[in-house]
């Protein structure tokens, strides 16, 4: 094909087909070059982008809550295995403690909302006792049925009316019936942090038991070695007047009295 083209002649077939071959060759070669130089750029871009990213890009998480959409640690399962929790135990309880964390999260969060509300969490310290509340259950993963009023009544149930007393106190109008309602929702508000509150001391009440008793225990060595010792000066002064007597021995004046007659 070439070669006849070839010997029509310089101005003939051969010079077009030349000039197409040339232009095809350059539309391959602009594109390589643009592909390459495209490439290059974006890894020079995507250097700088990793060089100067920002420091707080890393996702943060609440202060005192670590996450839990993760599995447990191995140590974390060996503790839940060791309080006799089985797999399917194991998860429900796990996701018990995601929802209740979450309830504690927005809990503290709407208690700073008012200072109604803020005056309430003061007087109960009641955000404190919940989450020490929390990580008491999960070091005693074994008893969370004596905490399921907690989980399950108390902590769904003060998140909610706090979540509506801010709602409602939030509105720009408000009439006699809504201030009679946001009265109703303090008190009770108030009430159930108190339940709250009790319900963390029943749940340590052998603790307490044990202290008092303890206590007890220790007043009681107190007393005794206290009488003991008022035993033990009683006899030593006791001893001391007969060593006294048998040592001023008054007959001895009689019997010198006698010897003086003689």
């Amino acid at each position: 094909m070439l070669i006849a083209n070839s010997q029509a002649g310089p101005s003939g077939p051969v010079s077009t087909i030349y000039s197409v071959t040339d232009f095809l060759a350059s539309i391959v070669f602009t594109t390589l070059y643009l592909s390459v130089a495209i490439i290059i750029c974006s890894v020079i871009i995507g250097l700088l982008a990793y060089l100067f990213r920002p420091k707080y890009s890393k996702k943060k998480w609440h202060p005192f809550f670590k996450p839990s959409n993760k599995k447990p640690s191995r140590n974390m399962l060996e503790h839940y295995q060791a309080a006799g929790l089985n797999k399917h135990e194991i998860e429900a309880f796990r996701s018990q403690m995601a929802d209740s964390r979450k309830q504690i999260i927005n809990i503290e969060a709407n208690f700073q909302a008012t200072a109604k509300m803020r005056a309430i969490e003061i007087r109960h310290n009641i955000v404190k006792v919940s989450k020490n509340y929390f990580k008491d259950i999960v070091e005693e993963p074994n008893r969370r049925l004596d905490a399921s009023n907690f989980l399950i009544n108390y902590l769904p149930q003060l998140e909610d009316l706090l979540e509506k007393y801010n709602e409602i106190n939030s509105h720009v109008a408000k009439n006699k019936q809504t201030y009679l309602i946001l009265e109703k929702s303090a008190l009770t508000i108030d009430q159930l942090s108190q339940e709250i509150v009790e319900d963390y001391l029943n749940f340590h009440s052998d603790t307490y038991q044990e202290l008092e008793d303890g206590l007890k225990l220790a007043d009681r060595m107190l007393h005794n070695e206290s009488n003991n010792q008022t035993n033990l000066f009683s006899q030593e002064s006791k001893d001391s007047k007969l060593n006294d007597f048998n040592m001023d021995d008054p007959f001895d004046e009689f019997k010198e009295l006698d010897n003086e007659g003689e």
